[in-house]
């Protein structure tokens, strides 16, 4: 409890500084996203070993933080090529999950969808190149967890 009081209280004073710096220099910082990057933040320090699960939406939201933060600051200009993004996002989620608990169950949800979204990157920008890497990138993925994680 009291590293979670810690933890609130330096996440607001760096949005305190992130909008002190904004109105002084005038960075055309929308703060609505961080309230999804301090709430997805804030729920990950409730994972454990037992229930790593909940590192699925605290991630989700963490990320997707992120990525509105960026789309709003270049005023969606990008968003007709970069909307596959919220289902990559679903994909790390499950990925970080994973990497949290070691658990298999995670990594397979996590390919499948991360590969899905490669499939609209690379049809989005009519480009096969992000398709090749991302079933490089997969495979590896796969073969790695195969091979640390032999159960006999």
């Amino acid at each position: 409890m009291k590293n979670n009081v810690l933890l609130i209280g330096i996440l607001l004073i760096l949005c305190g500084v992130v909008i002190l710096i904004d109105q002084f220099f005038n960075l055309r910082i929308n703060l609505w996203p961080f309230i999804l990057i301090i709430g997805g933040i804030f729920l990950s320090t409730k994972a454990t070993k037992e229930s790593p699960g909940i590192l699925i939406p605290s991630t989700y939201i963490f990320l997707l933080g992120i990525f509105f933060l960026v789309e709003t600051y270049f005023n969606w200009q990008f968003a007709s090529k970069t909307w596959p993004t919220y289902i990559l996002i679903a994909g790390l989620s499950f990925f970080t999950a994973y990497l949290y608990s070691k658990n298999i169950n995670y990594l397979y949800p996590a390919g499948a969808i991360i590969f899905i979204s490669l499939i609209f990157y690379s049809k989005t920008i009519n480009n096969n190149i992000i398709m090749g890497f991302g079933l490089i990138i997969i495979g590896i993925i796969f073969a790695v967890s195969s091979i640390f994680n032999k159960k006999e």
